[in-house]
């Protein structure tokens, strides 16, 4: 009888371990997920890739920003999250923040495609567009900032026990003059590439 039940009990730890692999195969939460297929490029793709990398790098931009660019300018068809990680040896993260950047930046842009429901991505093409990004997230928002934060330096500096103060008050003014002609031109430099802001 002994032998008989034991026999007729389902194996539990065999139950389990078949869970357990069909769980991780199927990328459930807490489980490890399949790792997504390596996407291939072309030679010319990978070329594309490398002079966008090196273009980033000499506005100070790092380089996976330059890589993820590239990897949506030299696609025919618009990627989402995954097709761009698949393309590149990054990581989830790295990927993510250069998405978000490169979205808040304007050089690509979210685009819908019907029966599809990813977030899917294009770059912006347009020259003109890249430009005015450019002049907005680069030079009018620090301008703006450095004005704010000269004009608080120059106040605390009139009641300020420094040295210098006479010398650094005119140093402090010829920047806050700067800043001033600088916000001024830039409106001027947008509108001439077509832009509404300013």
């Amino acid at each position: 009888m002994s032998l008989l039940r034991q026999s007729s009990r389902p194996n539990r730890t065999h139950a389990s371990a078949l869970a357990s692999a069909s769980a991780s195969a199927d990328g459930l939460p807490g489980r490890p997920a399949r790792k997504a297929a390596r996407r291939r490029l072309s030679a010319a793709q990978r070329e594309i890739i490398q002079v966008c990398e090196a273009a980033v790098l000499q506005f100070g931009f790092s380089r996976s920003v330059g890589q993820i660019f590239g990897v949506v300018y030299c696609s025919r068809e618009p990627l989402a999250f995954a097709d761009v990680a698949a393309s590149l040896e990054l990581s989830n993260g790295s990927v993510s923040q250069g998405l978000r950047f490169l979205r808040e930046f304007g050089a690509i842009k979210l685009v819908t495609v019907m029966g599809d429901r990813r977030e899917l991505y294009a770059a912006e093409t347009e020259l003109r567009r890249l430009l005015v990004n450019a002049l907005q997230t680069r030079l009018r928002v620090p301008l703006e900032s450095g004005s704010e934060r000269l004009k608080a330096l120059k106040k605390r500096l009139r009641t300020s026990t420094e040295p210098d103060r006479e010398f650094l008050s005119q140093r402090l003014d010829s920047l806050h003059t700067w800043h001033r002609k600088a916000l001024l031109i830039l409106p001027l430099v947008q509108r001439f590439l077509g832009s509404d802001r300013g």
